[in-house]
Formats: structure tokens, C-alpha cells, sequence
């Protein structure tokens, strides 16, 4: 809808086909947002990645304490996380690139 200051404006989301009347709307769909840009007019998400492997392993909750590790680049650019979540759950992350890529090159960018 058109908002009494001319802009249009999100009004309701279609879930399962019915309208949810809402105030706002939230696009969080990680480094696909930039697709969002092909849903409204005249939007232009800024966002900016890196490549990178992720991994997830999954323990029992008891045996994991929350917790972070980063480590320094090397000398090729590559670091690692490990991220350590009371569930269970142990994400490692390997950052490869220290290039940024534009919304475009996130859009076009197959893996």
C-alpha cells in the first residue's frame, strides 16, 4: 500500500496463503537477502561476504560449555571460529577469502 507520505509501504505477509496484517516486515535470510531487491521496489540491501565452510556438530548439552574461539589469519588470509552453544551444538567456521562481495556478486555467486 501506498503510506500517507507516498511511499509504499508493507502492510500484511501472505503465510500459507492467508494475509497477516503487520506493522513491519523483517527479510533476514542470511547472504540471500539481497534477493529481497526482486520483491520491493526501489530496495537496495547493503550487505557485504566472505567465502567460508561451516560445519556443525552436534554433542550432548552437558558435555559443551557456551563459549567462542577466534583465531588470528594466517599467512594465506584464512581464520577459523569455533562457537560453542549451551545446546550442543559446536559451529566451526572457516573464513577463506578476505574479499567482500557486493550484493551482485552475492546474487550471482554459485556454490
Amino acid at each position: 500500500q501506498h503510506g500517507s507520505d507516498g511511499h509504499r509501504r508493507v502492510t500484511g505477509v501472505v503465510v500459507d496463503g492467508d494475509v497477516v496484517p503487520c506493522d513491519a516486515a523483517v527479510v533476514a535470510l542470511g547472504p540471500w537477502s539481497v534477493m529481497a531487491e526482486d520483491w520491493f521496489t526501489g530496495l537496495r540491501v547493503r550487505m557485504r561476504g566472505t567465502l567460508g565452510t561451516v560445519a556443525v556438530y552436534s554433542r550432548h548439552a552437558e558435555d559443551l560449555a557456551s563459549g567462542i574461539a577466534i583465531c588470528e589469519r594466517d599467512e594465506h588470509g584464512r581464520a577459523l571460529m569455533a562457537v560453542a552453544r549451551n545446546n550442543g551444538e559446536m559451529y566451526c567456521l572457516g573464513i577463506q577469502s578476505q574479499k567482500a562481495f557486493s550484493g551482485e556478486e552475492l546474487r550471482n555467486l554459485h556454490v
